[in-house]
């Protein structure tokens, strides 16, 4: 995809970037050399609470650039699945203080530099290895109940948990607090 995008700007033809719910166009030096071009194309955004005049008005773009609607009767539009958002910045504080031991942690967003990711992150440390990966198999029956995914790491007798919602740019959302609180209950057992 990004060598086909790099040629259709080369060749300047025109270009539709589409934004879904509150994600951002990255910035021009955010991104790759040959795609620079990109970031100063006002993207389309396709927001939550505006799905379908958002939807709408691609659609009439794409007609106008001469793709052709397969049907002209109305389009029975899908409600956007996620509608989880970001935890404020101002709640953030008293959010880990009722989380003890939790600390928010930014660091690079692989392959998606300058991009950050926002986490909550905490180090548990347990008697043994084998408790520790217990713990992380009880953790993960949770997790999988929930369908939302920790990032960790086991070191021995320690396991450290980052915690952030990748749908909303891997920032922290009521997800991520609900997830530390459980792994919180599991990790009283140990």
């Amino acid at each position: 995809m990004r060598t086909e995008i790099g040629h259709a700007l080369q060749a300047g033809k025109r270009i539709l970037p589409i934004v879904l719910a509150k994600d951002a166009m990255p910035r021009a030096e955010a991104l790759p050399s040959d795609l620079q071009k990109l970031g100063f194309i006002q993207p389309f955004e396709l927001r939550d609470d505006r799905w379908e005049s958002d939807l709408s008005l691609l659609i009439r773009e794409l007609e106008e650039l001469g793709l052709p609607r397969a049907t002209v009767s109305p389009v029975r539009y899908p409600k956007p699945r996620v509608t989880i958002t970001e935890i404020p910045q101002a709640e953030f504080s008293s959010i880990l203080r009722s989380l003890p031991g939790w600390t928010e942690e930014v660091s690079p967003s692989p392959g998606q530099e300058p991009l950050k990711r926002i986490e909550l992150r905490k180090a548990f440390e347990f008697e043994s290895f084998e408790c520790a990966i217990e713990f992380m198999r009880e953790v993960s029956e949770h997790v999988s109940r929930v369908g939302h995914h920790p990032r960790w790491e086991n070191i021995w007798r320690t396991v450290t948990i980052w915690l952030s919602t990748w749908d909303i740019g891997q920032k922290p959302s009521q997800l991520d607090v609900d997830m530390a609180h459980e792994i919180e209950r599991i990790y009283k057992k140990y």
